[in-house]
């Protein structure tokens, strides 16, 4: 029985390539992992010097899953979103606009960073979320080293305040 309409051979996954270019490091188990994140969990915003707001909330690890909202908002009006989660392979999974979803996989982790990149992706490569006095600091880049990065300087606030 095809439960896919005819679209078996569409795959949402990235090719194995991806996965054996990546770095031989132990898979860490989800669980670990997501509860060993929880300074990510929360409500963080980075305001830009022309007023534009970017919001990013994480959800707790809890039953081994963290999912995230990130938005951006112009003049008032939400002008970009992206759903997020962290999952069960330990693989960062991003779906700008809520589409298209793009793998990451977790390459390294400290107690205050995590790294997760995708080589076989055009931009970013790499996501890197690290812990900050007053919230949480985000990069993405064209790769470790690279100069072509954007980072932001996230400050946490309460989950139901605006920003």
């Amino acid at each position: 029985m095809d439960l896919l309409g005819g679209m078996a051979s569409l795959s949402p996954f990235p090719s194995p390539a991806f996965f054996s270019s990546m770095p031989l490091l132990p898979v860490v188990p989800l669980l670990l992992l997501t509860s060993s994140l929880d300074w990510l969990t929360g409500c963080h915003t980075f305001t830009t010097p022309r007023g534009v707001v970017i919001q990013e909330n994480w959800t707790s690890g809890e039953g081994g899953l963290m999912l995230g909202v990130n938005r951006t908002i112009r003049n008032g009006k939400a002008v970009a979103f992206e759903f997020l989660r962290i999952d069960s392979d330990s693989t960062y999974i991003a779906l700008p606009g809520g589409k298209n979803e793009t793998h990451f996989r977790l390459v390294s982790k400290t107690d205050s960073e995590v790294v997760f990149a995708n080589p076989e992706h055009d931009f970013p490569k790499r996501i890197v979320y690290r812990k900050t006095a007053d919230g949480i600091a985000a990069r993405v880049d064209a790769g470790e080293g690279s100069a072509k990065a954007q980072e932001f300087q996230f400050k946490s606030v309460p989950c139901a305040a605006k920003p």
